[in-house]
C-alpha cells in the first residue's frame, strides 16, 4: 500500500472518531475509565532556598536546602537533623546532633518551640553548645521565622547550655551563641 492512500486512510479514520479539537484542555469524566480517579493537583509551595547549621570544627557553617511544605522552621530543623550529606562531610562538615533526635516543631510569632524525647540531647558535654546551636541558627533561619527558640521535653523547658558554659532555663536566641556563630 502506497504512503498516501495509508495517510489519507489514516485520516479518514481519525477524522470519523468522533474526537472534537477544543482550545483547552479538558478533565475526562472518571466513568471514561473505570477504575481510575482524577488526582488533585500539587499542593504546596515550591522548595525555597534556607540555611541548615552544620559545623567545621566548632563553628557553624551555612548550608543552603532547598525546603517546601508550609512549615519551613519544622522543614529547616528536620534537615539538619538528618544531617550533612556525603558531599558537605567530605568538606568537612558534621553535625553534633544524634541521628534519633525526632523534634516536633511548633511555632508561635516569638518562639519556635521544639520538643523532645527525654535524654534526646545527651550528646559529649563539649559538643553540647555546638548542638543547641544548630538548632537555634536552623530554626531562626527561614523568612520570618520566630527569632526564640525554646527547647522541651514534655510541658518542661529544658536547660540548654549557652556561650561560656552557662545552662539557661528559657528561650534562647543566636545572640546566646556567638561562640560558633559562622564566619
Amino acid at each position: 500500500m502506497s504512503r498516501r492512500v495509508l495517510l489519507g486512510l489514516m485520516l479518514v479514520l481519525v477524522a470519523g472518531c468522533g474526537v472534537q479539537v477544543t482550545e483547552e484542555p479538558e478533565l475526562l469524566p472518571s466513568s471514561v475509565v473505570p477504575g481510575w480517579t482524577p488526582s488533585a493537583p500539587p499542593t504546596g509551595d515550591p522548595a525555597r532556598p534556607s540555611p541548615v547549621y552544620f559545623a567545621r570544627n566548632d563553628r557553624l557553617v551555612a548550608v543552603e536546602r532547598g525546603l517546601s511544605g508550609n512549615a519551613p522552621v519544622a522543614n529547616a530543623v528536620a534537615a539538619v537533623v538528618s544531617g550533612p550529606t556525603d558531599r558537605e562531610t567530605q568538606a568537612g562538615l558534621r553535625t553534633a546532633l544524634p541521628a534519633d533526635l525526632s523534634p516536633e516543631v511548633t511555632t508561635s510569632d516569638d518562639t519556635t518551640v521544639i520538643s523532645l524525647r527525654p535524654g534526646a540531647l545527651d550528646v559529649p558535654a563539649g559538643e553540647q553548645v555546638v548542638a543547641v546551636a544548630q538548632l537555634v541558627w536552623t530554626a531562626t533561619a527561614p523568612p520570618g521565622a520566630a527569632p526564640r527558640v525554646e527547647l522541651r521535653v514534655g510541658e518542661k523547658t529544658l536547660p540548654v547550655p549557652v556561650d561560656g558554659g552557662r545552662l539557661e532555663n528559657r528561650p534562647v536566641t543566636r545572640a546566646d551563641y556567638r561562640s560558633v556563630a559562622p564566619r
